[in-house]
């Protein structure tokens, strides 16, 4: 049975012992997800059968081999029991801070190597965080350190430094106020990480609030959020603000006032769904498709294939019954009509939204084509988030 999906357990000993050890069946009463990766990636690696092991009893138990067999018995000046043990009550697995460290550095754009162990921290190395500023990372692992941590701490604080530093933790400190109001005064913050993909929340590290786009555009259910140079504002669903949310994700991309308007009408099937937007030049092409047809049938009924037979003439009245439906009198498309009925609706559509906007009308407006094709053209490094 499975105690817990809480992997604390583990990460609590890497920070109290630098090389610790965990026994598979200790392991097994944990969910397999906490601790089969760590295996896979090399962060726990098995090691020898050990000379001696604690069972499940708190019994220091020395293991022997006997024609095969493994048997553990008690280590004591009088000992009074045995038992007997498979490979999976001896397997144990050792944690490797090297393979660790590493896997810190990859997931977080840390750029060091190898565990350059300094009296206070392990050091892992650099993170580039802006142009100009670059973060010093230190790692808090194993108890091999004499102070204790508070002391660790204030001393690497009082250290002058350049760059702002940050000390990563397997699980997150208890700290006294005195030691974080010394930390905050000197630039030297604390964090831990994601046990699974080991990544850094940096700017929630750093103490940054997230910075607020400049321009977004963001369904919230009913409403949008609309910020226009940082200033928000909300506005109500429509048509209208749907489609300019389709223009401001894929800038300068034209779109059909068809498309938009029917956003369902498309499909990937060529026999009948590239009719529905269907003109002249497209007309020409069913009609030549229908000529090379008629010459595929007179080779398959020459050769009396009936299977092919039979798909050429499917395919035939699919696309004659699709042509009677779209073309009028003289084989004058109908969906020209559709497609001037779609720009019509369209250009409603966004007159109504820009109407109703209560901040950046006129700078949307000016950069707003629509027609039989829509675009939104943005100004050289304008840039919308839209959700």
């Amino acid at each position: 049975m499975k105690v817990s999906d809480d992997n604390s357990f583990l990460w609590r000993r890497v920070s109290n012992l630098r090389e610790p050890l965990f026994r598979f069946r200790e392991l097994q009463r944990y969910e397999p997800d906490l601790w089969e990766p760590l295996i896979q990636n090399g962060l726990l690696e098995e090691t020898p059968i050990p000379e001696s092991y604690l069972d499940e009893k708190n019994r220091w138990m020395i293991v022997r081999q006997v024609r095969g067999n493994l048997f553990g018995v008690e280590d004591s000046d009088e000992p009074n029991g045995f038992e007997v043990l498979s490979e999976d009550d001896v397997r144990q697995y050792c944690f490797s801070p090297s393979k660790f460290a590493d896997s810190l550095r990859a997931s977080n754009a840390i750029v060091g190597k190898g565990l350059q162990e300094s009296e206070k921290f392990v050091r892992l190395g650099d993170k580039r965080i802006s142009s100009k500023d670059t973060l010093r990372v230190y790692l808090s692992i194993g108890s091999s350190f004499l102070d204790s941590l508070e002391l660790r701490l204030r001393a690497l604080a009082r250290e002058r430094s350049r760059s702002a530093r940050v000390v990563v933790f397997p699980v997150y400190p208890d700290l006294d106020s005195a030691t974080e109001e010394l930390l905050e005064a000197s630039n030297l913050f604390i964090t831990d990480f994601d046990t699974t993909s080991f990544e850094i929340n940096w700017p929630l590290s750093l103490g940054i609030e997230p910075s607020k786009p400049q321009h977004a555009l963001i369904c919230e259910g009913a409403t949008w959020r609309l910020v226009f140079d940082g200033e928000e504002a909300t506005v109500g669903d429509s048509k209208g603000i749907r489609f300019l949310a389709k223009l401001l994700a894929k800038p300068s991309e034209e779109f059909s006032a068809f498309a938009l308007a029917n956003p369902d009408a498309a499909s990937e099937s060529f026999e009948v769904s590239d009719l529905e937007t269907t003109d002249t030049a497209s007309l020409r092409r069913y009609k030549e498709r229908l000529l090379d047809i008629d010459e595929d049938l007179e080779e398959a009924i020459a050769f009396d294939r009936e299977d092919e037979i039979e798909r050429l003439e499917e395919e035939k009245d699919s696309i004659l019954k699709h042509l009677a439906e779209v073309s009028g009198a003289g084989g004058r498309s109908r969906l020209q009509g559709e497609k001037e009925k779609a720009r019509q609706s369209v250009q409603r559509a966004f007159k109504r939204m820009l109407a109703s906007l209560p901040i950046g009308r006129s700078h949307i407006e000016t950069r707003l084509k629509t027609g039989y094709t829509c675009t939104y053209t943005p100004d050289s490094g304008e840039v919308w988030e839209v959700g």
